[in-house]
């Protein structure tokens, strides 16, 4: 080699290591800048449960023709396949790109024959189940943990109901991470739940007594300050049954009322005339430990199973340990919101839900005793921070990558992780200890009342387009039929 050229070659080779450390680094850094466990974690691919789906699916299409399905799961050897109708599941979550999905299994092609089939060893046969994208938590871990603590309380509650007992999770959704393929495309992760339906708290849906309802927004109509009940988008939505009758409505007008109209002492007196006070305490609690911003107004839910005593429980926990609602902002768990929520989003004050207010007014003795006993054993910090490990784990980083590869948009990924729930864990455990230890002390410093929330413009038009398209799934519910097409 010449002299002359030797000095080229070495700055081609100098000017090649510089893009490759450089490309290093910005893979280093985005990967670290997404990562969901700690370094040092388990790093081979896990091998999760895998979906499959063959047929016409869109992701913007609320509603999608018969599909073929196959489901397997190499660790527990279940394995399913058959045929299955797939309709958009949530309110808020259908304007994101991912979908959550409620499928419906049968056997054969003309959908005459439900298929049940138990989808993990130890869980009930279900003909439906619910593909979860949970989008707005690139952890995907919210809601299927919160759900299990949910359950944990309420095994351990007084007077819970047998029902409730009998049901496969004590009333809390069952979920495990999955890899979805829709015709041969991978879709990325998501969770396999249980439905919601009469199933999942034990109501029987042909007995017109066992009623579940569930709240929709934040305005005094729908936080027990007001009579004028509203059955619909922006009100109350029954979820058994599809809809309620004369006798039905009246039954839960008479809790509403009884709710509005009563001071303190009246409340104490005939609470239990109307309502399980204990598993209302153990939602305030819980709402204040996971610091559920989004759970009080919507997404609060009541059943009952003769029709006078109405009992609460939880559903869709995605929006807690700090995660704003649109997944897109994280603050202190126990920070107030400036807007969109009732009382700037203070549970401690139950955000202006007056059926918890008068409750924790009433029995602040029992608030505190019940957060001790649950203190000991079935909510401490150590229990919370492992089965978010253990199912973080379950996923693996390497899963985790490729699922923002293939869903770049997920607006947590850079700001949630293992790590920011541990941290959110530990402050609103000892933000609640503070609170609750000496309840009957703190609660007379409450300010329990209702400043109603001042959206934004953005929210306002977010507000009447999930309006507009919870009247449409409404009406399309009236004919849930699917017709038969040919699959590939």
């Amino acid at each position: 080699m010449s002299k002359k050229r030797r000095p080229r070659v070495a700055l081609i080779s100098l000017v090649g290591l510089i893009l490759v450390l450089l490309v290093g680094t910005f893979t280093w850094l985005h990967f670290n800048s997404t990562r969901q466990l700690p370094l040092g974690s388990r790093q081979k691919v896990e091998r999760l449960p895998r979906v499959k789906i063959k047929g016409a699916v869109s992701q913007t299409v609320d509603k999608n023709p018969t599909v073929r399905f196959s489901f397997k799961d190499r660790k527990t050897g279940v394995q399913e396949d058959g045929y299955a109708t797939m309709k958009w599941q949530g309110q808020s979550s259908r304007r994101y790109p991912q979908k959550n999905w409620k499928i419906k299994f049968y056997k054969d092609k003309s959908l005459k024959h439900k298929l049940k089939w138990r989808a993990a060893p130890g869980w009930k046969k279900h003909s439906s189940y619910v593909l979860k994208a949970n989008y707005i938590d690139a952890t995907q871990s919210r809601n299927v943990v919160n759900s299990q603590l949910w359950s944990d309380m309420v095994a351990t509650r007084s007077g819970a109901p047998k029902q409730l007992a009998d049901s496969q999770n004590n009333g809390a959704i069952s979920g495990f991470p999955i890899e979805m393929k829709v015709n041969g495309d991978r879709w990325g992760l998501y969770t396999l739940n249980t439905p919601k339906d009469a199933k999942l708290w034990g109501l029987d849906k042909h007995d017109p007594t066992n009623i579940a309802i569930s709240s929709n927004e934040w305005d005094k109509a729908d936080m027990f300050w007001s009579d004028k009940v509203r059955y619909n988008a922006t009100g109350w939505t029954p979820d058994v049954p599809d809809s309620l009758t004369r006798q039905q409505k009246q039954d839960f007008e008479r809790l509403v009322h009884f709710v509005n109209t009563s001071d303190t002492q009246t409340f104490r007196q005939h609470a239990p005339e109307y309502l399980d006070v204990n598993s209302v305490i153990d939602m305030y609690l819980f709402a204040n430990l996971i610091h559920d911003q989004d759970g009080l107004g919507r997404n609060l839910e009541l059943l009952t199973y003769n029709g006078q005593i109405w009992h609460a429980t939880m559903y869709d926990l995605d929006s807690t340990w700090g995660l704003y609602e649109n997944g897109r902002h994280i603050y202190p768990s126990g920070e107030a919101v400036s807007h969109n929520y009732p009382n700037h989003g203070d549970l401690k004050t139950a955000e202006g839900n007056r059926l918890l207010q008068q409750v924790v007014q009433a029995y602040p003795e029992r608030v505190q005793s019940r957060w001790r006993q649950l203190r000991k054993s079935t909510l401490t910090p150590t229990k919370v921070n492992d089965e978010f490990t253990t199912f973080m784990t379950t996923v693996g980083d390497p899963n985790y990558q490729d699922n923002f590869q293939r869903n770049p948009g997920i607006p947590s990924k850079k700001i949630t992780s293992l790590m920011q729930i541990r941290n959110s864990v530990n402050r609103q455990f000892k933000d609640c200890d503070a609170l609750f230890n000496d309840y009957t002390g703190n609660v007379k410093r409450l300010n329990f009342n209702y400043v109603a929330p001042t959206p934004t413009e953005s929210e306002k038009a977010s507000s009447r387009a999930k309006a507009s398209s919870a009247k449409a799934q409404s009406e399309n519910s009236r004919n849930d039929d699917s017709s038969d097409v040919k699959l590939p």
